[in-house]
């Protein structure tokens, strides 16, 4: 149900999305750590010894031509193969942390998390930060640990 809202909760903003990593530099083969080889402190991309939720990443990556060591931003064509992919890592715990979501026409980021939750940051209140918001408690949402009145309004 979460990576089904996920999934339309967005859409309208799928053609400004910015997809980007969640520590500066990290590159986007590094997503899953089961690519990281510990013994051996290096990164292995290969298919081999992975789990299965890192196996479609690897190749959903390879499929779009996402080199496993580029560390900047991208835009996703396919949000729902993105959003069940990525979701099905952090489920299994194989990721860490969800990447960042900026959208630009409402001056917000976002991230989800494998407890089903989305967590939004913000600088400024603005009318479609305010729709967005609506959206999500006109869905009955809960709203939770907020560093304003902003989600009360």
């Amino acid at each position: 149900q979460f990576k089904d809202f996920v999934i339309n909760a967005f859409e309208k903003y799928l053609s400004f999305i910015m997809v980007g990593m969640h520590v500066e530099g990290f590159q986007w083969g590094d997503f899953c750590i089961d690519t990281w080889d510990v013994n051996e402190d290096r990164y292995d991309y290969s298919m081999n010894n992975k789990s299965d939720a890192t196996k479609k990443y690897l190749q959903m990556l390879t499929d779009n031509s996402i080199e496993f060591k580029y560390s900047g931003l991208c835009k996703c064509n396919n949000w729902k193969r993105f959003v069940d992919i990525m979701m099905d890592c952090l489920y299994d715990n194989v990721a860490p942390y969800s990447f960042l979501f900026y959208v630009p026409m409402a001056d917000f980021y976002f991230y989800l998390h494998n407890s089903n939750s989305l967590g939004i940051f913000y600088e400024n209140k603005n009318e479609e930060l305010l729709q967005f918001i609506t959206y999500i408690k006109s869905l009955n949402w809960e709203v939770t640990f907020t560093n304003d009145e902003f989600f009360n309004e």
